[in-house]
């Protein structure tokens, strides 16, 4: 992994340059709606897995207060981490506390033991995303997908086939299209 910082950066607040605006506000859009289809795709996977009911209103004022405080104190987007969420689900989390738990724990390690990463390989992180994620992979549903309508699941594989090939913004633009 290499040199990993520690500690945390400083706080930015009030730091607002407004002479660009207009041309970010495009791509701005662009984040906004990648980062909550991202974030329902997340939630509607989990949530299937434990057969919990979704609120997408409260989703989008969740994440649009998180974006608020990100904005205010210097911070990039936020939106949900599908590997994060499958490790936590993995895990047994059933509650919105073992994101506060998580939380404490990367504060600890953030301010002290940081230096013990730097000879981790990235194979290593790789492997714990991709047996996290690999689990989120509901093959039963594509079938049945493919049994209601054999129309419908072109725009998923091309969907995903653009996502896999190109990258995810442009994967879902053209699905979009599709």
């Amino acid at each position: 992994v290499g040199d990993v910082p520690s500690g945390f950066p400083s706080l930015a607040f009030g730091n607002f340059d407004f002479t660009h605006m207009e041309a970010l506000i495009a791509g701005a859009m662009a984040i906004a709606f990648v980062g909550f289809m991202e974030d329902m795709s997340t939630i509607k996977s989990l949530a299937g897995l434990s057969r919990q009911r979704i609120n997408a209103n409260q989703q989008l004022i969740a994440m649009g207060a998180a974006n608020v405080a990100a904005a205010i104190s210097g911070g990039y987007p936020v939106t949900t981490s599908i590997s994060r969420s499958a490790v936590n689900y993995a895990a047994g989390a059933n509650t919105g506390m073992s994101s506060v738990v998580a939380s404490i724990i990367i504060a600890v390690v953030v301010m002290f033991f940081t230096p013990l990463f730097y000879y981790l390989p990235t194979t290593v992180l790789a492997a714990i995303v991709i047996t996290s994620v690999v689990k989120l992979i509901n093959v039963a549903s594509i079938r049945q997908l493919w049994r209601y309508s054999n129309v419908e699941t072109i725009p998923f594989t091309i969907t995903f086939l653009s996502v896999l090939v190109a990258s995810i913004e442009l994967g879902i633009l053209i699905g979009i299209i599709v």
